[in-house]
């Protein structure tokens, strides 16, 4: 995950370096265009490639931007997939209550923990990237973070599902406690 990191950061800094030479070559342009601005054809031609000059530049400047929250996003999901769960926290929790609800489980709990189905039968699960969670109605979201893709973390937060108060997220050791009778 460090290397995606890295390999983000250094895009982003070669963009920026890109940018600046970028904002040197528009300011060469501007000079060369106001020296010979006498000559009407030499003009325009410079005027249309100092325009050309400041659409790279908002190009790159919105494709930086873009990188940032991208990193951003990816930080986050690592930071969730790293995230040690606590085998010290044992809370008592009647699971029928819980069977009572309907979930969004997200991950592929068909291989990782078959259980869920029979668990919770009322719930739906979505196994894969392609299935569509627009507009369903769910009490709660569960998110496996170490059964799920990156895909599926992203289309769940784009989501209007998300609406649904803040995603529990549940890793291997801590099923045990929302599943132990």
């Amino acid at each position: 995950y460090n290397n995606i990191i890295s390999e983000m950061e250094d895009n982003i800094k070669f963009l920026n370096a890109r940018l600046e030479q970028e904002k040197q070559n528009k300011i060469l342009l501007r000079e060369q265009f106001l020296k010979k601005k006498s000559h009407n054809d030499e003009a325009i031609h410079f005027e249309q490639t100092l325009s050309k000059l400041n659409k790279k530049i908002e190009g790159k400047e919105q494709e930086i931007i873009s990188l940032k929250h991208q990193l951003e996003s990816k930080e986050e999901y690592i930071q969730l997939l790293l995230k040690q769960d606590d085998p010290d926290i044992t809370r008592d929790i009647d699971v029928s209550l819980l069977q009572q609800k309907r979930y969004l489980f997200v991950g592929h709990a068909n291989e990782a923990l078959p259980e869920l189905r029979r668990v919770f039968p009322n719930s739906i699960f979505m196994d894969s990237e392609n299935m569509s969670i627009n507009d369903i109605k769910v009490d709660g979201i569960v998110m496996l973070i170490k059964y799920m893709s990156h895909a599926m973390f992203y289309k769940v937060n784009a989501s209007k599902t998300k609406a649904v108060r803040v995603p529990l997220y549940i890793g291997r050791q801590n099923w045990l406690l929302y599943t132990s009778p």
